[in-house]
């Protein structure tokens, strides 16, 4: 499009801030240019030079070509990028002389997709009025469908499209032009995809428009208008599908995020009047019989449930036929009729009260069952159990999210509220519902409102090993060993067809009643998070009875001296404090090395008083055994080359992950483990360093003191530590120490608050001789004093020698010490040899000798 000068800026301008922009007012800026200016750089309204005609010379504005303005429309909104895929509609755009190809190449890149829709495009294409071009076509648009009549959105795919674009004139009455309302109820069920043949008070069933009716194409969506038709509801009944929802005529009303209907809080909902069922129960016939025959119900099963036959109208059939019927009935008075036809359609007496079904069979039972279907109570009898009911309306597709809605708004699971006389004598309540996902869910909300204190599921058997667990439960020696039945390609972990149970009715035909009671029996509490068996840690207790959860013991240190003492279980928190400039850091160092040459184990550290380049120089040191620079800390060793810290810098990038905080502000506790539980699941590390606590962001509320939010604080490191099966060292200092001496600090001589041993799992303290004429300058002690799990060590003392130049730490006592604390020759007089911890050296040959 040839737009000159700054009305081209101005285009542009439109098209980069149209992200800023409603969708409405990025269009109506770019037609405005778009449709000002012609291909040859003349505005519409402006005269040509050459060629005055006739309407020019009457002062006539001169109106371009309908074709030529709708190509310039097009254009324009397609570089706003606001028509989306309007390339399905190519011989259309032929028809209005737009060029397809100079369409086609703006919509094929993906830039121009996804903006409100390939609809909403359509609606604002023949929403503008061509009328009035020098005030721009969508000055009188009207971008939302409720606000003009339905007729003004014209489908570019239709058949007879019109060939311009007409003015906007308002009927007089929408009866002379056929027309719905925009507010009408017709509209907002289309605004859904949802399309009646006709939109009369009632309840009608179509074709749902989410799942097409599944394989089978039936009609599974049932819609309900109210008598004023001024709201709809819906509900898909495919287990498999549960689209549901609701919508009113003047919007008022919004669906959930689940699609349910969520009517306002002001709304109140209109009483309806109970209908009670007007039926004659006739006695089933030989083909019903025969029916429940084949499912392994008997005629006495049935007789005693008043199962009947029952003509009435069937609402799928648009007719009256001949059903099975199962009276609801409490007491003896018939609340509710469920029918269900041969080829398994289902549906009740419309306004009738919703119940559970055989409510008469657990009056006065501290114990009842609840099951999924009729069938399946039935099955349960032939079992000889009775205690039991069903529930009205099958499963939900899912869980519904959110808060438990009140009674008054639970309408899903009204039968729940209405039988509630009956359930609240119950102290135990066995769920035994489908084995598939629906039936999971109808369990959990059925235990939602029951309450899972009182709730336990049955749970079908998937393979042969439930059922062979079943029998030998309860001493049925029956065989079932009949491999020709299984099915070999099944995966670990997916039910094999030939020992999957849907329901109670399945096992009863296949395994028969006995198998089903126990089934039954074996019911199991449902779980409530928070509450725990000793049970259901059986496998890790044995395991670490034959010593094959090795952690529970902790993995050695890399130093024998110290594993005495201290071993490293995953899970725990180790408090680890001392003087300043004791080495706190540099012994964490060594361990962690140590830990990862012989466990393998990956860290993150929070190390936030070193600097990245300093901590990458400390382990490298750790990890080749000589300095990192030629300075005098190295004693004469000479530096490591640089294919050794290359070699060095590949084991620590893998080994070694940093948390550092890289903006100006302190980080905070919950920043810190919430990086950590990502290096949890990204890089599957075993241990986190936090050092130290006073370079934590502590915002603490006014109203809480410091031990308080120490406590606090603590417990969400070993939460997190518990949580993730990730040992945590925290680094803390001790408060400043008047008239101090040289001793060793305790852990109660930590700044901030005794939680720090009260909640630690280890407490450790790092201390070195301050000496440098006093014996072994170089010994670092290392005190153990706390200790919770008597498994993985005790309370001691032992020492380590540092070695300055490496930052490793020696433990003579171990004669194969991990790469990472191997000791490295000195050389004295040009002669090699190692320092000890107590001023001995040894020899090239072996031998020891004094200084």
């Amino acid at each position: 499009m040839n737009i000159p000068g700054k009305s081209r800026q101005n285009t542009m301008n439109s098209m980069l801030l149209y992200r800023k922009k409603s969708i409405e007012q990025v269009v109506r800026g770019c037609i405005r240019c778009a449709s000002t200016w012609n291909n040859r750089g003349q505005r519409f309204n402006q005269k040509p030079v050459r060629a005055r005609n006739v309407e020019e010379e009457r002062g006539e504005k001169v109106e371009p070509p309908v074709e030529f303005r709708h190509r310039q429309y097009l254009l324009a909104l397609a570089k706003a990028n606001v028509l989306p895929r309007l390339l399905e509609d190519g011989p259309r755009l032929k028809e209005m002389g737009i060029p397809e190809s100079e369409f086609a190449r703006l919509m094929r890149k993906p830039e121009n997709h996804g903006m409100k829709g390939f609809e909403s495009a359509k609606k604002l294409l023949y929403t503008a009025d061509p009328e009035h071009p020098e005030q721009g076509e969508l000055d009188r648009m009207i971008p939302l469908p409720q606000r003009r009549p339905a007729d003004r959105y014209v489908s570019l795919t239709a058949k007879n499209p019109p060939q311009e674009l007409k003015p906007s004139v308002e009927p007089k009455k929408d009866e002379e032009r056929n027309l719905m309302p925009a507010n009408s109820i017709e509209n907002a069920l289309k605004q859904h995809m949802i399309d009646l043949p006709i939109y009369n008070s009632g309840e009608h069933r179509v074709l749902c428009p989410k799942c097409q009716g599944g394989s089978s194409g039936e009609k599974s969506l049932s819609v309900t208008i109210d008598p004023e038709k001024k709201s709809a509801k819906w509900n898909c009944f495919r287990a498999t599908c549960g689209f549901s929802g609701g919508c009113h005529a003047d919007n008022k009303n919004v669906a959930s995020k689940a699609g349910f209907l969520v009517p306002p809080s002001s709304r109140k909902r209109k009483e309806e009047p109970i209908v009670r069922p007007q039926v004659q129960l006739e006695p089933l016939t030989q083909e019903m019989l025969d029916f429940f025959s084949s499912r392994g119900i008997r005629k006495e099963t049935l007789d005693r449930n008043r199962v009947s036959c029952v003509e009435t109208y069937d609402p799928m059939l648009k007719k009256k036929s001949r059903v099975i019927g199962f009276p609801y009935h409490t007491h003896d008075t018939l609340v509710n009729v469920k029918y269900r036809s041969l080829d398994k359609r289902f549906w009740q007496v419309k306004g009738a009260e919703k119940m559970l079904y055989g409510l008469n069979d657990v009056v006065g039972e501290s114990e009842l069952i609840i099951v999924e279907g009729e069938m399946d109570k039935l099955a349960m009898e032939e079992a000889g159990v009775t205690n039991v009911v069903s529930v009205p309306d099958g499963a939900p597709a899912r869980v519904k999210e959110g808060e438990l809605p009140t009674a008054e708004e639970d309408t899903k699971y009204s039968y729940l509220w209405n039988s509630r006389a009956w359930l609240d004598q119950a102290v135990r309540i066995i769920i035994a519902t489908d084995n598939d996902a629906p039936g999971d869910a109808l369990a959990e909300e059925l235990a939602r409102r029951l309450g899972r204190e009182r709730c336990w599921r049955v749970r079908w058997p998937f393979t042969r090993e439930d059922h062979e667990f079943i029998a030998r439960t309860f001493g049925d020696e029956r065989n079932f060993d009949v491999s020709e039945t299984e099915t070999e390609s099944v995966k670990p972990g997916q039910p094999d067809p030939a020992w999957y149970r849907k329901d109670a009715n399945e096992v009863l035909m296949k395994d028969g009643p006995k198998m089903l009671q126990n089934f039954v029996e074996s019911a199991e509490p449902l779980p409530i998070r928070g509450l725990l068996r000793f049970h259901e840690y059986y496998d890790d207790i044995m395991k670490y009875y034959y010593l094959e959860l090795k952690d529970g013991q902790g993995v050695k240190t890399g130093w024998p001296t110290l594993d005495r003492y201290y071993r490293v279980v995953p899970g725990e928190l180790t408090i680890v404090t001392g003087v300043p400039n004791s080495g706190k850091s540099e012994w964490i160092d060594a361990l962690l090395c140590n830990l990862s040459e012989q466990q393998g184990w990956q860290f993150a550290m929070c190390s936030m008083e070193k600097r990245a380049t300093d901590h990458a120089r400390q382990l490298a040191e750790k990890y080749v055994g000589k300095p990192f620079f030629d300075l005098p800390y190295s004693k004469g060793t000479p530096r490591m080359s640089f294919e050794e810290l290359d070699s060095a810098m590949d084991w620590v990038d893998d080994r070694f992950h940093l948390i550092r905080y890289e903006d100006d502000e302190l980080p905070s506790v919950d920043w810190v483990l919430d990086i950590a539980r990502a290096a949890v699941y990204r890089y599957g590390i075993r241990g986190l360093v936090i050092d130290p606590y006073n370079e934590l962001d502590h915002q603490r509320p006014s109203s809480m003191s410091e031990t308080e939010y120490v406590s606090k604080m603590l417990t969400k490191v070993k939460r997190f530590a518990q949580t993730a099966g990730v040992h945590v060292w925290f680094v803390a200092h001790p408060r400043q120490l008047h008239q101090w001496k040289g001793e060793a600090p305790n852990l109660y001589d930590i700044s901030g608050s005794a939680h720090f041993i009260n909640k630690a799992d280890n407490g450790i303290v790092i201390h070195r001789n301050r000496d440098p004429d006093g014996e072994s300058p170089d010994s670092v002690e290392i005190l153990v004093r706390k200790v919770r799990n008597k498994a993985a060590g005790t309370i001691g003392n032992c020492s380590l020698s540092y070695d300055r130049r490496n930052g490793r730490y020696l433990d003579f006592e171990d004669p194969t010490p991990p790469r990472t604390s191997e000791a490295v020759p000195s050389v004295m007089n040009g002669q090699n040899f190692v320092e000890t911890s107590r001023g001995y050296y040894v020899n090239d040959d072996g031998t020891v000798s004094s200084n």
